[in-house]
């Protein structure tokens, strides 16, 4: 703890001004982002959604003890 007290003492005392700005587009940039990251998992996600299905489905692997598939 009183490391921390050091710290934050240390850093009260020598602080500068920082000049910067944040311009209005900055918001809408950083939501364009976002946006286009979510797009662009749900299309990975959409072109690989069969390989996804099969891991999680089980499968019959024999098909002739499927009495529904031969019908005569």
């Amino acid at each position: 703890m009183k490391h921390v007290f050091f710290f934050f003492i240390f850093f009260v005392i020598f602080v500068e001004p920082v000049y910067s700005y944040l311009d209005p587009g900055t918001g809408s940039m950083l939501a364009q982002l976002v946006m286009g990251g979510v797009a662009g998992v749900l299309v990975v996600f959409k072109l690989y959604w069969k390989k996804v299905k099969s891991f999680f489905i089980k499968t019959n692997s024999n098909p002739e003890k499927d009495d529904t598939s031969q019908k005569e």
